[in-house]
């Protein structure tokens, strides 16, 4: 009799370190990840929707007096607004590094601004945005030699059309 309850007590510990395992290291790790990926998902959505918003202004700033696309002007100021724009509304310091309220982690990189002119007429824009994770992520990316995670966020402007 004793030995059958030494045996019944062992596996109940067992079961208990096994519920304890799949918890800790498949149960957690999978709903850190779900929300995770939820949470950088919005923010990249929050940051298409500033982009977007930057960028229709500067068109807005530059064509205000204009009533036509013919007549806008596609120069280094439509940068130099746009830059401004990015860097009001992402909370970034002049050089494009985060401030202490900004939603990214790093330097954010404008890489592509460029006017199109086919039979409509478009201004394409990429952006990298630098998200750190947090929790289990986190720990992956140390591993494997990184720090953020940069989300390229495109966005295409129509231009309105000249009636």
């Amino acid at each position: 009799m004793k030995c059958l309850k030494d045996n019944k007590g062992s596996s109940g510990i067992l079961s208990i370190l096994l519920i304890a395992f799949f918890v800790i290291f498949l149960i957690m790790p999978v709903f850190a990840a779900v929300f995770e990926k939820q949470m950088m998902t919005k923010i990249a959505r929050d940051t298409k929707s500033i982009i977007k918003d930057s960028l229709e202004a500067t068109y807005t700033t530059l064509n205000i007096e204009k009533t036509s696309i013919k007549d806008i002007e596609f120069t280094s100021d439509f940068k130099q607004i746009f830059d401004k724009y990015v860097i009001d509304n992402l909370n970034l310091n002049v050089d494009f590094t985060p401030t202490d309220k900004s939603m990214a982690d790093a330097k954010v990189q404008v890489t592509e601004l460029q006017y199109e002119d086919r039979t409509r007429k478009f201004i394409n824009v990429k952006v990298i945005l630098p998200i750190k994770p947090h929790i289990y992520r986190q720990i992956l990316l140390s591993i494997m030699g990184k720090e953020w995670i940069g989300y390229e966020i495109p966005y295409t402007l129509s231009l309105p059309v000249d009636n």
